[in-house]
């Protein structure tokens, strides 16, 4: 469940476990956490249009419905041709169980 930060306010999403714990928007930094990825990687994979974002001024947001759909989209999808090796190989053996 995520937890709000006494000191910053902000959500901490390492301890979360279900997608729905999260808020309705995500911070890049949040997003990247969610994903295990770094805030530069996602920044950098969301100007390529790798990765979903809104643009609100200046500010760069992630919805969490958008990111759940990206992520739905990767399980189904039968190329994965921005996958590593390992990442492919273990979504094969996820699909054959």
């Amino acid at each position: 469940m995520p937890e709000s930060s006494e000191n910053t306010g902000k959500w901490v999403v390492t301890s979360v476990t279900s997608s729905s714990e999260l808020p309705a928007v995500l911070t890049v930094a949040e997003a990247a956490e969610y994903l295990r990825i770094s805030a530069r990687t996602y920044y950098q994979r969301a100007s390529a249009g790798a990765l979903p974002c809104v643009h609100i001024g200046s500010r760069i947001v992630v919805p969490k419905a958008a990111l759940d759909e990206y992520l739905q989209a990767g399980l189904q999808t039968d190329v994965q041709t921005e996958l590593p090796p390992e990442y492919r190989r273990w979504r094969a053996k996820a699909h054959e169980s």
